[in-house]
């Protein structure tokens, strides 16, 4: 199926704004729609990886990352997502554009999903507000998926244990802080205290010293 050029930057923010968000967010999922300027500006950053590649969206959520990454350029697309509530949203979401955009769905916890080597992973995984390095299966599925090259939101404060955690990986992978934004979070569930914070949030770009596509 042919896939749309890269779009500018300010088209692709509005069409990810209007994209719905969770309608019942799960707080031990850590369910948080990503801000549309955020994706936009994460897809942009790793679009030499994503437009005519075969990308992975992990933790997909209601289908932003997906949706922007297809977009850009993706050649292929899948989404892996564990609530199935979410993953009718982001169906809904993709019915939105024609022609349709080359994204699969898959109904998956990211631990348990079983699906051969992609280009690249996009990701915003849980922040580990719930329990402690939520993160980590979606960093160790993320790198096992990966042919080259994973893009994943952190929050700052753990940069030190993301280098840490790609510095002990078999096989040559290095990382790289390619950008920190300001995300804002919005009162969502009754423990948050406040109407509205900002977080500070890393995109890290781990990558594959030695390439391979291999299953």
């Amino acid at each position: 199926m042919p896939q749309p050029p890269a779009i500018p930057l300010r088209r692709l923010e509005i069409e990810l704004s209007r994209l719905a968000g969770f309608t019942d967010p799960k707080p031990e999922l850590e369910q948080l729609t990503t801000p549309g300027p955020i994706a936009a500006r994460m897809i942009q950053i790793a679009l030499a990886d994503v437009s005519g590649k075969e990308v992975y969206d992990l933790g997909c959520g209601t289908g932003i990352l997906a949706i922007g990454a297809a977009l850009c350029g993706a050649k292929r697309v899948v989404g892996v997502e564990a609530d199935a509530a979410a993953l009718d949203v982001a169906r809904k979401n993709l019915e939105g554009f024609r022609p349709r955009l080359a994204i699969e769905f898959v109904h998956s916890r990211v631990e348990d999903f079983d699906g051969g080597r992609l280009d690249t992973v996009l990701q915003n995984p849980p922040y580990g507000a719930q329990k402690k390095h939520a993160d980590r299966p979606f960093l160790e599925k993320a790198v096992e998926l990966a042919g080259k090259s994973v893009y994943s939101l952190h929050l700052a404060e753990t940069r030190m244990f993301i280098k840490e955690f790609v510095r002990a990986l078999p096989g040559g992978w290095k990382d790289d802080v390619v950008g920190t934004f300001d995300y804002p979070l919005s009162r969502t569930f009754k423990f948050h205290s406040k109407p509205k914070v900002n977080i500070s949030v890393d995109l890290h770009r781990i990558t594959r010293k030695e390439v391979s596509l291999r299953p």
